[in-house]
């Protein structure tokens, strides 16, 4: 399955890569954005810009799970750790990366990295996030 972000229909469409073709669309709200799916995780992870929240959705069953409140106004995307213990979002308007314990579900930290920070990626290990605004941040 691929999860692809439907802004203007405020929806996550779900494709079956074997047929082709939507095979489910979950309501997420106004605005959803960037999002990720760890290839060792049972869920899938969307930001959602109005709500200034991260939906987690399980992907067997497209349920729900959670709506994630974040600090950073409009988040854009939504990116698991390579562990999949931490969701780093970064938002539109603002000037720090939140941190969600996955296990938690609720946001536990946040990193000040500078205005509108973008391209969150991880170190292998999963011992640090680092992104074009020259940040990094350890993930434990």
């Amino acid at each position: 399955m691929l999860y692809v972000s439907d802004q203007p229909n405020n929806a996550l469409l779900v494709v079956d890569l074997s047929t082709q073709a939507v095979a489910d669309k979950i309501d997420l709200g106004e605005s959803p954005e960037g999002g990720a799916s760890p290839p060792t995780a049972s869920w899938s992870a969307t930001a959602v810009e109005i709500s200034n929240s991260v939906a987690l959705i399980r992907r067997d069953d497209q349920a729900r799970l959670a709506n994630i409140k974040v600090e950073g106004k409009n988040p854009e995307h939504a990116v698991f750790s390579p562990d999949g213990k931490w969701i780093f979002v970064s938002a539109e308007e603002a000037t720090q990366v939140d941190i969600i314990d996955v296990a938690q579900r609720k946001q536990v930290a946040n990193v000040p990295v500078g205005r509108r920070p973008r391209g969150i990626g991880f170190l292998p290990d999963s011992s640090k996030a680092t992104s074009r605004a020259s940040w990094t941040a350890p993930c434990s």
